[in-house]
């Protein structure tokens, strides 16, 4: 298989899984999905990969926390607009489950 071809097929991949990810029953193969492709440095790939962080989320699960850890580790999903966003919007639905005054049960994120 040609690199282009390849290319567009993990493109395809990214976007199911980020779509379905807002559906509860598809979020754990969403999640592993996603967990999959990382490290990425395909600047296409990593905007699609956060779409996960657009979905109005009612609870902090395991898939979510995941997610968190995997920013984390891949940075690369950080190093383009709106990083910080994505952050801030992490820290409040996780912190939103545990309430006020909590540690994050993941590994500390910074912009540095």
């Amino acid at each position: 298989m040609d690199p282009e071809s390849l290319s567009a097929m993990t493109f395809g991949i990214v976007v199911a899984a980020a779509e379905i990810w807002d559906f509860p029953k598809a979020r754990s193969e969403a999640t592993r999905v996603l967990l999959a492709l990382l490290p990425c440095d395909d600047h296409s790939v990593v905007q699609v990969w956060r779409r996960v962080f657009n979905s109005p989320w009612s609870m902090a699960d395991d898939c979510t926390r995941q997610i968190l850890d995997a920013v984390c580790t891949h940075r690369e999903l950080l190093r383009v607009k709106h990083g910080g966003a994505l952050v801030d919007r992490l820290k409040r639905a996780l912190g939103a489950e545990l309430g006020a005054g909590t540690g994050l049960p993941c590994c500390n994120c910074t912009l540095r």
